[in-house]
């Protein structure tokens, strides 16, 4: 039987999906909050103007200073890239103060949940998502908390729980800002290559939607990630995609692949060693001796979860043999 801890993160991913198929039929309802103000509407708490019942209004809360907290808080945390930390302290700080000013609500757990993953507190942000969901379930209907889950879950190491909730998350990131949804879809491709050749074909069609949405500066990112995921499926033939994906693509800025926004997202699910494979297949083709350069770096930096069959595939560009099944 799977330990407690296991069903708790398994919860958090399951509930990600039923959250999704809640929201979707919730999506033509109009927007309560003039948009850039909370990503997920205005709690209900807040809401002047909503249809409430005589007990309803007898809870209602009666200081603005939490709701103007609530909403100072969301606009720091606003988008889906990720924000500096003293962004992520100061809205944590605002959670915390929201919750002292009233009790008992959902919105201050979450916007201190989004705020501890920004913070790369994976545990806390589960333990306040959780609390979120108990208060009021529809708390994190909004795509906003939907991603966090998915981080939190990633940043945690529970890879199959974060590849369901990557899944839930995904039909609705059109509703991100452009510039926002090409992480998403980076790091859900990511989450899926973990899993090794039973989560590779996944991973190519996520990074497929990548290259065809990614705004210029995410282009030699997208191009990287198309690759090596086409190149981990060479066994099924699709090794001559990659190259000619390569070759058409030309040359490519490197900087690009190593700045702070993908460092930031290989973070998420401990991938840092798949910047040395990204470059690895931008710099083989034309330059082999920093390719195997490369290779070898990731070889090296590579941790004990990477799937053997991305070991073996590494070690196959460095002309050396394929070890045993399950062998580094």
């Amino acid at each position: 039987m799977r330990s407690g801890p296991f069903r708790f993160s398994l919860a958090l991913a399951l509930g990600a999906v039923t959250l999704v198929a809640s929201a979707r039929a919730e999506e033509s309802r109009p927007a309560d909050l003039a948009p850039g103000t909370w990503s997920g509407g205005r709690p209900p708490e807040c809401n002047p103007d909503g249809q409430r019942n005589v007990w309803e209004r007898s809870k209602e809360v009666s200081s603005a200073d939490y709701c103007r907290r609530l909403a100072e808080g969301a606009a720091l945390l606003a988008g889906s890239g990720w924000v500096t930390t003293h962004q992520a302290e100061q809205a944590l700080a605002a959670g915390d103060d929201a919750e002292k000013l009233a009790p008992g609500h959902a919105a201050p757990s979450a916007l201190r949940a989004r705020a501890l993953v920004a913070l790369h507190k994976p545990k806390e942000a589960q333990e306040a998502l959780a609390r979120a969901r108990q208060l009021d379930p529809r708390s994190l209907e909004d795509v906003a908390s939907l991603l966090a889950a998915a981080r939190a879950l990633a940043l945690d190491g529970k890879r199959d729980e974060a590849r369901v909730a990557y899944a839930a998350l995904l039909p609705r990131a059109s509703s991100l800002p452009l510039a926002g949804r090409a992480p998403v879809f980076f790091e859900a491709g990511l989450a899926s290559m973990a899993r090794g050749p039973a989560g590779i074909d996944e991973a190519v069609a996520r990074f497929r939607e990548l290259l065809r949405g990614s705004q210029e500066e995410m282009q030699t990112t997208a191009v990287a990630a198309l690759a090596l995921a086409l190149d981990r499926q060479a066994a099924s033939g699709t090794g001559a995609e990659a190259s000619a994906l390569l070759a058409e693509r030309g040359r490519f800025p490197l900087e690009s692949v190593v700045d702070d926004r993908v460092r930031a997202s290989v973070g998420v699910g401990g991938a840092q060693a798949e910047v040395h494979a990204l470059l690895a297949v931008l710099e083989d083709p034309t330059h082999p001796d920093r390719g195997r350069a490369r290779w070898k770096a990731y070889l090296t930096a590579a941790p004990a979860s990477t799937p053997p069959e991305w070991i073996a595939r590494a070690r196959e560009h460095l002309g050396e043999k394929r070890t045993p099944r399950g062998g580094r």
